[in-house]
C-alpha cells in the first residue's frame, strides 16, 4: 500500500468513527493510536479511543475540545474535515487491518535498520537473538505486560477480603445458575470463565440454558443470547410455553386457546416483561461479528452473561482458516469468544453438539471426547457439562466433566416433557 493510500485508509477509519461511533465495536480489538502517522491523525485517534473505550459520546466538537484540553496542536478543520470526508463504515475493519499490517512492516524495517546500523563487531548470534527478541515484541505489542506473581497473589487476597467485608459484591461477580446441586459443584458463573453445555439434539440443552437464563434475569442479571441456530420468535414461543406451563402443541400456529390460556399468557408475559434478556438472532456470523456485537450489547444493555447457541453455526472464514483443521479453527473461535467476554467482564456460556456416534454406544454416558470437533474446546472451557436423558424419561443427568473451580460430579434435574422445561429435582 502506497503512502497516499495509507493516508486515505487512516482518514477512512477516523472519519467512520466520527460519523458512526458504533463501528468501534467491530475494531476495538485491533485499533491503536500508534497505527496512525498522518498529520494530527495519531492525536485524534488517541482522543477517539479514549472517549469510545469509556462509552462517552463522540462528535467532531467533543474531539476538538478534548484535543484542546490536552494542548494538542491539531487544527479543528482537520477533525471536521474527517467527519465530512471518506469514512466508510462497512469496510472499517478491513482498513484497520491494513493499518495494522503497515505498522508491523514499519516496525520490522525499523528493527532491521537499527541492527544493521549497530556495532558491526557484535557477534552474529547476538545480532540474531536481538532481532528475534525485538520481532517478538512487535508481535505481542498489544498484549498485557508480564506481572510479578506476588502482586497478583496480593490482589487476589485483597479481592477475597473485600468480598468477606461486602458480601453483596460477590453476587455482582458470581452468578448462580439456579440449579442448586450444580451451583454447589461449580460455584456459579464467573466473568471470563467459559461454561460449555454439550448434548445431542433433543436431549434438552436449549431448555437447560433457557431455565438458567430465566433464573439469572429474575435476579436482575442481564443476559445476551446469540441465537445462531434458531430465531427469536422460536425462543419467544418457548419462553411463553415455559412460563405458562403448557404443551408445545398449544404453541403451534392455529392451535385453539381458551380464555384462561390468554389470561395466563398475559400474566406470564407482563409480569416478567422487565427481565433483562436480549436476543440477537442474526445468522451467518463470524466470530469477529459476534465479539463486536458483544461489546455493543455490554455498552447498551450492561450484559453480564452471554450465551452462544451454538458453536457449529459460527462462520469459519475460509481465508482466515487457510489449512487449519476444523476442530482447531472452532477451538480458536471458542477462545476468542471467551477472551472477548473476559475483556468486558461477562461470563461466556457456549452451547455445542455431541457426536452422533454417541447414539450407537448404547448405555454409555457421554464423555468430553464425544463433543463434536472438540479439538481445543476442552482447554478453552473452565466448566464443561454433558447432558443426557433416556427417551421418555423425566430424569436429565448433568455430568460436570470438567471443573477448574472444583471437583467433577454428576447431578440430576427434572425434565418436564409437557412444557419442555428443566427444573431442580425434588428430594423425597
Amino acid at each position: 500500500m502506497s503512502r497516499e493510500l495509507a493516508h486515505t485508509a487512516e482518514e477512512a477509519v477516523l472519519g467512520a468513527l466520527l460519523i458512526a461511533p458504533e463501528v468501534f465495536d467491530s475494531v476495538a480489538d485491533l485499533l491503536r493510536p500508534e497505527l496512525f502517522i498522518g498529520p494530527g491523525h495519531r492525536e485524534i485517534a488517541v482522543e477517539l479511543v479514549s472517549l469510545l473505550s469509556a462509552s462517552k459520546p463522540v462528535d467532531p466538537l467533543l474531539v476538538t475540545q478534548g484535543l484542546a484540553a490536552r494542548k494538542c496542536e491539531v487544527s479543528p478543520e482537520i477533525v471536521f474535515g474527517l467527519a465530512r470526508g471518506v469514512g466508510v463504515t462497512g469496510n472499517v475493519r478491513a482498513y484497520v487491518e491494513a493499518l495494522v499490517d503497515l505498522w508491523t512492516r514499519r516496525e520490522a524495517r525499523r528493527v532491521a535498520t537499527g541492527l544493521l546500523n549497530s556495532d558491526v563487531d557484535r557477534p552474529g548470534a547476538e545480532l540474531v537473538s536481538d532481532f528475534a527478541r525485538q520481532l517478538s515484541a512487535i508481535e505481542t505489542r498489544t498484549g498485557r505486560p508480564a506481572r510479578k506473581l506476588a502482586e497478583v497473589m496480593f490482589a487476589r487476597l485483597e479481592r477475597r477480603e473485600d468480598f468477606l467485608k461486602h458480601p453483596e459484591k460477590l453476587n455482582q461477580e458470581i452468578w448462580q445458575t439456579g440449579f442448586h446441586a450444580l451451583d454447589r459443584v461449580v460455584g456459579g458463573l464467573r466473568p471470563g470463565h467459559m461454561f460449555t453445555v454439550a448434548a445431542r439434539p433433543g436431549v434438552g440443552k436449549t431448555s437447560f440454558v433457557s431455565a438458567m437464563t430465566d433464573h439469572l434475569a429474575s435476579r436482575g442479571v442481564p443476559v445476551g443470547i446469540f441465537q445462531l441456530e434458531d430465531y427469536a420468535d422460536s425462543a419467544a414461543d418457548r419462553a411463553i410455553m415455559r412460563r405458562m406451563g403448557i404443551s408445545s402443541a398449544l404453541m403451534r400456529d392455529g392451535a385453539t386457546w381458551d380464555r384462561w390460556h390468554w389470561d395466563k399468557a398475559a400474566v406470564a408475559v407482563h409480569e416478567k416483561a422487565d427481565w433483562p434478556i436480549f436476543i440477537d438472532d442474526t445468522h451467518q456470523r463470524t466470530i469477529g461479528d459476534v465479539t463486536g456485537a458483544m461489546r455493543r450489547m455490554v455498552r447498551e444493555h450492561g450484559i453480564r452473561v452471554f450465551i452462544l447457541d451454538n458453536l457449529a453455526e459460527v462462520v469459519v472464514d475460509a481465508i482466515d482458516r487457510r489449512d487449519e483443521r476444523l476442530d482447531r479453527a472452532l477451538g480458536r473461535i471458542a477462545k476468542t469468544y471467551r477472551d472477548a467476554a473476559h475483556a468486558v467482564g461477562a461470563c461466556p456460556v457456549l452451547v455445542v453438539h455431541l457426536n452422533r456416534d454417541l447414539e450407537k454406544a448404547s448405555g454409555r454416558p457421554p464423555r468430553m471426547s464425544d463433543i463434536k470437533n472438540s479439538g481445543e474446546l476442552e482447554d478453552a472451557s473452565h466448566v464443561v457439562v454433558l447432558l443426557s436423558r433416556e427417551k421418555d424419561s423425566d430424569l436429565l443427568t448433568v455430568d460436570v466433566a470438567k471443573n477448574r473451580n472444583g471437583p467433577t460430579s454428576s447431578i440430576e434435574l427434572t425434565w418436564e416433557k409437557n412444557s419442555m422445561t428443566v427444573q431442580n429435582r425434588s428430594v423425597a
